[in-house]
């Protein structure tokens, strides 16, 4: 079995049109780009040799959906919302200043990262919270860019796509005039799978 295969832009997007297609008809494990196998007799001698692995990730997959919400602030959204009471009183200190130092922008620098560490906090623990009982399980990512506030992927059972999509609505209602709304799906489940199978 092969898991060498170089990555192109153009094989990897084949590969997810298949596991797209595939997808729409039945449940599927996601695998990792790259692994083929050379004949029926291999495949299937992988399949037993990781039976139990496999076995575990469809039971945590059947019949689930993968959905993905990703907010970004506007600008005015931004401005409002990193605004507290602190970070106020320390720009009116600075504007009363002959000379704002290097220090300073630092020191205003810090603050605001605190700041939006914190709000990013808040609104994960609001947004997971309303989603919860529609959702079996849900991952936030790390090492997302200045202005996003929430990078998460939501493991849904097909049953609650409905239930899902409408508190999605609320949410979006809730906080047209604070983020911009990206939210794909249904995918299949590519982020909650990372299981490390056995090749020969």
């Amino acid at each position: 079995m092969k898991s060498n295969i170089n990555a192109t832009k153009e094989g990897i997007l084949k590969h997810d049109k298949v596991i797209r297609d595939v997808f729409k008809q039945r449940d599927v494990i996601p695998i990792s780009y790259g692994m083929v196998t050379e004949s029926r007799e291999q495949a299937e001698k992988f399949l037993m040799k990781n039976y139990s692995a496999i076995l575990k990730l469809f039971q945590k997959v059947e019949n689930k959906i993968e959905v993905s919400l990703k907010l970004t602030w506007k600008e005015e959204g931004f401005s409002k919302d990193i605004e507290d009471k602190e970070i106020v009183a320390f720009k009116k200190q600075l504007a009363n200043k002959k000379k704002i130092t290097e220090q300073d922008k630092i020191e205003l620098g810090k603050m605001v990262e605190e700041r939006v560490n914190d709000l990013r906090q808040k609104y994960a623990d609001e947004i997971t919270n309303r989603l919860k009982d529609y959702t079996n399980d849900f991952l936030i990512s790390e090492g997302i860019t200045p202005r996003m506030a929430l990078n998460a992927s939501f493991l849904v059972d097909k049953a609650n796509e409905k239930k899902f999509d409408e508190a999605i609505n609320e949410l979006y209602q809730k906080y047209i005039d604070i983020f911009n709304f990206k939210y794909i799906g249904p995918l299949p489940p590519y982020s909650f799978i990372n299981e490390k199978f056995e090749i020969d």
